[in-house]
């Protein structure tokens, strides 16, 4: 008998068997947590405020935010993280490229989104007034969140949440958890409606 094929066995039977407790758990507090957003949602885009823009931010959330409110109602935090700065910078790299004027917009979308990033994109973005200096210190945060979960380096996150104190990589997700998470979707989401206003701007003005 193959007593190391058992236990192997047995420890991912036990894996999954936590695991699906944890989903069953979790189905209340994830209504909860959608309950939470469209709170904040709604309280940062009134309907009768700004009819268009509650409207842009809807679909705007429909179509591209699916993902980052799943993995939030998950309590699934450090990838959320991940999630929102891919967007970000995916969104930031088109209006960059775009709208540039230099031989840069020649090159291939994709070999430039390679060797740049949100942070670069950015400041191009705030010199065209399209971003401001808080916009800018969200994102850097942002980056500063994002790295320190895509590399399990607990440093940079230390830094922002945990007065500099270092701790295990194993618990970055939970020390994720003391960030308002619903600030940074929220934001996420202002800022690329300033995106897509910049860019249908600028496809009126070329009409």
């Amino acid at each position: 008998m193959d007593i190391t094929k058992e236990t192997k066995i047995s420890m991912l039977d036990e894996l999954i068997k936590d695991l699906n407790q944890s989903i069953t758990e979790c189905e209340p507090k994830f209504k909860k947590r959608m309950e939470d957003f469209v709170v904040k949602f709604k309280e940062k885009y009134p309907n009768d405020n700004n009819i268009k823009k509650r409207g842009n931010a809807e679909a705007l959330t429909w179509a591209i935010m699916d993902i980052p409110l799943l993995l939030y109602g998950l309590n699934i935090n450090g990838l959320m993280i991940v999630e929102l700065y891919g967007i970000l910078e995916r969104f930031t790299a088109r209006e960059v490229i775009n709208n540039i004027q230099l031989p840069l917009k020649s090159l291939n979308f994709e070999r430039i989104i390679k060797f740049h990033n949100l942070s670069n994109y950015a400041l191009i973005l705030l010199d065209w007034g399209v971003l401001n200096k808080d916009d800018m210190k969200f994102l850097e945060n942002l980056r500063k969140l994002r790295n320190g979960v895509a590399h399990k380096n607990p440093k940079p996150i230390a830094k922002l949440l945990n007065a500099g104190k270092i701790f295990s990589f194993l618990d970055i997700d939970k020390k994720i958890e003391k960030i308002d998470q619903l600030f940074y979707i929220i934001y996420s989401i202002d800022i690329l409606l300033k995106l897509f206003k910049f860019s249908s701007k600028n496809k009126n003005s070329s009409n």
